[in-house]
């Protein structure tokens, strides 16, 4: 039981000190010239608005990354399943040379 009412004490303290700290800032908030506070009141919402969207950004991220990854392998596969349909060829630079055209025999020139 004394451990119980020790927990019930610090937590009745701590919400004490955060409603305390809460009425301080109020007070300096309202202590603050009018163009100062809007800045104030401006950048806190600014900032409320990036932690409120925070979980979405996230997931969001998580998402792209996923398509992303999915992408580029699929670009992988895709390349190398061409350098597989391409056997039969030699590369000259970026021309494909079948093979078919390496060893002609010569034509016979009756003209």
């Amino acid at each position: 039981m004394a451990s119980n009412a020790r927990v019930n004490s610090s937590i009745d303290s701590i919400l004490a000190g955060l409603g305390l700290a809460i009425c301080a800032a109020l007070l300096l908030r309202y202590a603050l010239p009018d163009r100062l506070r809007q800045r104030v009141d401006n950048h806190l919402h600014a900032i409320w608005d990036q932690l409120r969207l925070l979980p979405q950004r996230m997931g969001r991220e998580r998402k792209v990354k996923r398509q992303v990854k999915r992408e580029a392998d699929e670009v992988i596969n895709r390349a190398r399943s061409k350098s597989k349909a391409t056997a039969g060829f030699d590369r000259d630079g970026n021309v494909y040379r079948p093979d078919a055209f390496k060893s002609r025999p010569p034509e016979d020139k009756l003209h």
